[in-house]
């Protein structure tokens, strides 16, 4: 028999504040990796500006602390 007094559960996982609230989380992580994209980007640019405003700056440097940095600004990238 069914009972109308009993209320039904209707707090669901996937409601309409909680897939809100998500979304918004979401776009708050990606407005945030975006403006750490963006400070990466920039820092690198500022680097190569320099290399490419001191060409003797190379000179000095060891080729293995040259690649080195090479290899470590193309993981920053990625």
């Amino acid at each position: 028999m069914y009972d109308s007094s009993r209320k039904k559960n209707t707090a669901h996982p996937l409601n309409y504040v909680h897939l809100t609230n998500s979304r918004k989380t979401v776009n708050d992580l990606e407005t945030q990796l975006m403006n750490i994209d963006m400070t990466v980007g920039l820092f690198l640019d500022e680097i190569l500006a320099i290399v490419d405003e001191s060409p003797d700056l190379l000179a000095t440097l060891s080729s293995t602390l040259l690649d080195d940095v090479g290899k470590q600004m193309t993981n920053l990238m990625y």
